[in-house]
């Protein structure tokens, strides 16, 4: 149902359930999803902790794809919080577990490629991340161990990665088609936590083709379901897509309207590998052509 709030204390109950019984992989495996609400409930720091304090059950749990998946998810924890070494450093040891044509244990629990591929496309690799999404399309194609345990979530977001690396490499035909699919699943879905980063991706897409109405309009539609579930980073990426939209259509003070909602949004800041963005959006912003003042 896309309510952060309401599922993040059931599951730490359950974590601390299953570590009492000692049962590691329950534990580790709940945990997975638990840091991906952390995340996108705006509540970074509280998402490291529970990575770290997850480690023990991971070991326990003696399961070398459930590593792969924790060490991947601590790789784009890193690569939030601006620390690129340690994450390019992670992915790669998890990259290495994950392209094996077999494992040596049991698929029990769904792989994540997506952040792997928005890691290598916001860090300019864009060649490579089109390479490994396509891996993952072709995984699924062929039905691959490392999709054994798939959802329609980790499906649509994997296309909208998709989407916007081909709406980077000006590809807007097949930006397209991934990004309006992947909108599709998640609406099909129900899919209320994850749908604003869809509509937000397809809003690029709009931005870019100059079609300015249907941007806003996605946009608008993701800050309120985001504003209603509780996720406050598609609340930020809504309002800073605004804000771009906005310096595109030359209304600044819109701009800027959007600007200063985004940057006090509470624990944002914990997102320090979105600060260079922010500068240069900021620039645009406040160059003296609108009106309004400068923001700290």
């Amino acid at each position: 149902m896309g309510q952060i709030d309401a599922a993040i204390e059931p599951s730490i109950l359950s974590i601390q359930g299953f570590k009492k019984s000692e049962s590691w992989f329950e534990a580790a495996a709940t945990s997975v999803p638990l840091i991906s609400m952390l995340i996108s409930a705006g509540r970074l720091r509280n998402a490291r902790q529970e990575w770290n304090s997850g480690q023990k059950s991971v070991e326990a749990a003696d399961n070398e794809v459930l590593q792969a998946v924790s060490i991947g998810i601590g790789a784009y924890l890193s690569f939030l919080e601006g620390d690129l070494p340690e994450a390019v450093k992670l992915f790669d040891d998890a990259e290495l577990i994950l392209n094996k044509e077999e494992p040596v244990c049991e698929c029990k629990s769904p792989t994540i490629s997506a952040y792997y591929c928005k890691f290598l496309l916001d860090t300019g690799e864009t060649e490579r991340a089109l390479e490994r999404a396509l891996l993952t399309l072709e995984w699924r194609r062929t039905k691959s161990w490392q999709v054994g345990v798939d959802t329609t979530s980790l499906y649509a977001t994997d296309l909208l990665v998709l989407g916007l690396i081909y709406l980077e490499l000006d590809d807007t035909n097949n930006a397209s088609y991934y990004l309006n699919k992947s909108v599709e699943l998640f609406k099909a879905s129900n899919e209320w936590l994850y749908l604003p980063s869809g509509l937000i991706g397809r809003a690029k897409l709009f931005n870019v083709e100059g079609n300015h109405v249907a941007a806003q309009r996605d946009l608008e539609e993701a800050l309120a379901i985001a504003k209603n579930t509780g996720a406050l980073l598609s609340t930020w990426e809504a309002n800073i897509a605004l804000a771009e939209l906005a310096v595109n259509s030359e209304d600044l003070h819109a701009g800027q309207l959007y600007f200063e909602r985004a940057i006090q949004l509470k624990g944002m800041g914990s997102y320090r590998h979105y600060s260079e963005k922010l500068k240069s959006l900021k620039v645009q912003l406040y160059s003296g052509r609108g009106n309004g003042h400068t923001p700290a």
